[in-house]
């Protein structure tokens, strides 16, 4: 009876966890905000993720279009297309409901906040 007790206990216990775990692809989907510092300026920065694929990016006036892939829960690759050229990347992330971090191959982490 116990054995079968301690089974029913990890067996809930695993779904619970299988059911937390964020699932990055939908999570991300929406527009985001984060103000950064650029030339003694705080700007604010808007990034959109659409549940196509398609990103766009606005700061400063500028308007700066491209696409992303979700390749893990904490991984997503980006390509920004801006004057005719392309550039791909990868940056790790952690997203949930309000908030995204994406951290570059430096190092450096932009805290993002879900737009309302």
């Amino acid at each position: 009876m116990q054995v079968i007790r301690g089974l029913v206990v990890v067996c809930l216990a695993l779904a619970l966890v299988s059911t937390a775990r964020a699932d990055a692809k939908k999570d991300i989907v929406g527009k985001w905000e984060m103000k950064q510092k650029i030339n003694e300026q705080e700007v604010k920065i808007e990034i959109e993720y659409k549940a196509d694929g398609k990103m766009s990016m606005s700061f400063m006036g500028l308007q700066i279009g491209g696409s992303y892939k979700v390749k893990s829960d904490t991984e997503l690759e980006m390509t920004i297309e801006f004057m005719g050229q392309s550039k791909t990347d990868t940056v790790k992330i952690k997203v949930s409901k309000d908030s995204l971090e994406i951290t570059d191959k430096n190092g450096k982490v932009d805290k993002l906040t879900r737009v309302k």
